[in-house]
Order: structure tokens, then C-alpha cells, then sequence
């Protein structure tokens, strides 16, 4: 019976020994495990201080668009003011050409209608002209047509009766 307890020991004392074997490599791993979540938390701390200067530069940006804003604000406020001036002139200059043209168009207006007046009875002398040609011509076909009729109709007899 000692015999076979000693080999249980043994036996036990083995297992024992490739229990503790894998607890030892389970410490490894979470040894790799805690390497890498320390790994892990430097590179967040590297990732919290870019963002930290990255907030650092917006602050940076959003106070240079506050400045350019009222800058701007001032520089348009210019701008429309010379703008308004400048507009101002615009309107009396086309006033002035407003002005200007009126007085052209009434002087040339006389002119025009004389020459639509001349291009009327020119037109309508054409048409007269036209139209009295058109009318000789209508009365010598009419005439040429009757002539034609008359020898189909002459034709036609001579045929009838010489068979």
C-alpha cells in the first residue's frame, strides 16, 4: 500500500507539477497581457496630449476668426460706403445719358416716320404695279386657255364626224 501511495504522491506530485508548469504560463500571458495594456495606456496618453494640442490650436483658430470677423466687419463697413458713393455717381452719369438719349430719339423720331411715310408709298405704288402686271398676265392666259379649248374642241368634231 506505501508503494501505492507513493506512486499517488508521485503521480499527484507530477500533476501538481504541470498544474503549476501551466499556471506559470498563464502568469506569462497576462505578464504579456499587462505589457501590452501599459503599451496600450502610453499610446492614449500620447493620443490625450495631440488632442490636447489640437484643442489648444482650435482655441488658437477660433480667436484668429473672432479678430478676422471684426476686422471685417469694420473693412466692409468701408467698402459699402464707397460702394454707395460709387453707385451714387453711377446713377447721375446714366441720368445724364438718360437725358441725352431722349433728346436723340426725339430728333431722329421726325426723321424715321418721313422715311417709313416715303417707304409706304413706295411700297404701295409696288404693290399697284404688281398687281396691274399680274392682272395682264391673268387676262392673257385666260385668253391663251379659251384659244387652246376652242382647238381641242374644233379637234374633237373633226374627229367625231370624218370617221
Amino acid at each position: 500500500m506505501i508503494k501505492n501511495l507513493d506512486e499517488l504522491w508521485n503521480k499527484m506530485q507530477t500533476e501538481f507539477d504541470k498544474i503549476n508548469q501551466q499556471f506559470k504560463d498563464i502568469d506569462g500571458r497576462f505578464e504579456q497581457i499587462d505589457k501590452r495594456f501599459e503599451q496600450i495606456d502610453e499610446r492614449f496618453e500620447q493620443i490625450d496630449k495631440r488632442f490636447e494640442q489640437i484643442d489648444e490650436r482650435f482655441k488658437e483658430y477660433n480667436q484668429e476668426i473672432l479678430d478676422i470677423k471684426n476686422n471685417t466687419k469694420s473693412e466692409f463697413a468701408k467698402v459699402y460706403k464707397v460702394m454707395e458713393e460709387g453707385f451714387k455717381k453711377m446713377d447721375d452719369r446714366f441720368a445724364r445719358i438718360e437725358d441725352k438719349l431722349d433728346i436723340m430719339t426725339n430728333t431722329n423720331l421726325a426723321q424715321i416716320l418721313n422715311k417709313l411715310t416715303e417707304t409706304k408709298t413706295e411700297v404701295t405704288e409696288t404693290k399697284e404695279e404688281l398687281t396691274t402686271k399680274l392682272d395682264k398676265h391673268i387676262e392673257i392666259n385666260e385668253f391663251e386657255h379659251k384659244k387652246f379649248d376652242y382647238k381641242l374642241a374644233d379637234m374633237e368634231l373633226k374627229y367625231k364626224y370624218n370617221d
